[in-house]
């Protein structure tokens, strides 16, 4: 008929120890990965050859040299900002921050702008200042320093010596300071 076999109790099994990893970690590993990978994308795309100002077109430049201009130009975007942006990309590119610089850079011109043609152009279009007189300082010896003066009295050049009247002189008593008024625009 029927057998049954007994056996002896089998001893429960103890479930293993699993290595578990903790989840604060793997948030935090996951985390830092993902940062990895964006600032990674932001600096191949900030990058890329297409988006980075290597026109710069000068319009209006007369005795001012366009190769100087265009050199002042690619000066103030060398370099990187925050040592991962290069200063050429398009985006990062301040039309007034080069306007600001090129009016330093050259007194000789009266109205400078700045645009940006999309994706690779910088364009600068300039005015040069009209040659009107000549302005010199009268310290009573004849190497006494004379500026170029243009039609609204403005100072613009520095020059040591002045001879003929082919221009209107004006003789005043104080130093001229280059890019500022310095005879009255009545004159």
């Amino acid at each position: 008929s029927s057998r049954i076999v007994y056996t002896a109790p089998a001893k429960p099994k103890r479930p293993r120890a699993r290595f578990r990893f903790p989840r604060r970690s793997l948030r935090t590993a996951v985390i830092v990965i993902l940062m990895v990978i964006v600032l990674s994308a932001m600096w191949y795309v900030l990058r890329i050859p297409y988006f980075q100002v290597n026109i710069v077109e000068v319009h209006g430049a007369h005795r001012i040299s366009i190769d100087v201009v265009q050199a002042a130009v690619r000066e103030t975007l060398a370099g990187s900002k925050w040592l991962i942006v290069p200063r050429r990309n398009f985006f990062f590119v301040s039309g007034s921050k080069i306007a600001d610089h090129l009016r330093s850079e050259f007194l000789q011109a009266s109205d400078i702008s700045v645009a940006k043609d999309f994706p690779h152009t910088v364009t600068v279009s300039l005015r040069e200042r009209t040659l009107w007189g000549v302005y010199c300082v009268s310290a009573g010896d004849t190497a006494s320093p004379c500026f170029y003066v243009d039609e609204t009295g403005v100072a613009f050049q520095e020059f040591s010596t002045f001879q003929g009247w082919l221009l209107p002189v004006i003789y005043g008593s104080r130093m001229a300071n280059i890019g500022s008024n310095t005879v009255d625009p009545a004159i």
